[in-house]
């Protein structure tokens, strides 16, 4: 059975809709980039480039906290992903954690490393 919403929402739609948000973020909007990439969540729950620039978006908008949920809710394979410990690193800056966030940043350069040498 197809999912409705992937009929409802074709993949290029879909993907403009990201460009969108992302335009958003690049422009200093982030807060509208916020509601976009919301709304693309409750479309593609577990979409992995949509739930980062969720998170993106909660940083920039300064919800901190927001951002460490929505990166706490990924699976242990999607959350070991380089770009989750950078943004996890970002998040936990904001909220001074300065500590935690050198870790997140330590292991966004190791796991970028070994993505890379695969």
């Amino acid at each position: 059975m197809r999912n409705p919403s992937h009929t409802a929402f074709p993949p290029r739609q879909f993907e403009l809709l990201h460009l969108l948000g992302y335009h958003h973020l690049q422009h200093g909007n982030p807060d509208r980039a916020l509601i976009i990439f919301d709304a693309m969540n409750v479309l593609r729950p577990g979409d992995l480039k949509v739930i980062f620039s969720l998170a993106r978006a909660c940083i920039d908008c300064k919800q901190p906290e927001q951002a460490l949920k929505i990166l706490d809710s990924l699976t242990a394979q999607d959350s070991d992903d380089p770009l989750a410990w950078f943004l996890r690193g970002q998040a936990l800056i904001q909220t001074g954690e300065t500590a935690e966030s050198a870790k997140a940043m330590g292991f966004f350069v190791q796991k970028r490393k070994d993505k890379k040498t695969k």
